[in-house]
């Protein structure tokens, strides 16, 4: 995957709001998911590697998600893609209830030795939430900036 940062403006990173309440983000499908996003959202953005950061995320559950579920990350630049997953019930509290939600998760993006320096770059990026049962409760993706 190319990267984004061509197809963004640099204010891009500064005003994302003037895009939509999701940052930029959209559903990966048309698939109808069980977790609607109403707002979701990076504080600081862009996030800054060796700092602590918050996620916000608001919307409405159409099922409950219990232990097992898993986050993966999927962060792509340049052709190379970089894939993390998380157990789902150790960033948010298990059972997580069906309804509305409103989170705010405190995060922290360490450095390693080989980052680069005094750079901003884009990702590709894709969040997916998948239930014990491998179903696909959430697939989100868009650009996420870091600064390094």
């Amino acid at each position: 995957m190319k990267a984004l940062a061509s197809q963004y403006p640099m204010n891009f990173l500064y005003n994302r709001q003037a895009i939509d309440k999701l940052s930029g983000f959209r559903n990966c499908t048309d698939y109808d998911y069980p977790i609607k996003l109403n707002e979701f959202d990076f504080i600081p953005y862009p996030i800054v590697v060796g700092k602590w950061f918050f996620t916000k995320f608001t919307g409405v559950n159409e099922v409950a998600i219990q232990q097992g579920a898993t986050i993966t990350l999927s962060f792509s630049l340049d052709g190379k893609t970089s894939i993390k997953q998380l157990d789902f019930c150790s960033i948010i509290e298990c059972p997580f209830a069906a309804g509305n939600f409103n989170e705010s998760v405190l995060n922290f993006l360490p450095s390693e030795a080989n980052d680069p320096v005094n750079t901003n770059i884009i990702f590709d990026t894709k969040f997916e939430v998948i239930g014990p049962d491998q179903k696909y409760l959430m697939c989100i993706e868009g650009p996420l900036a870091i600064k390094f």
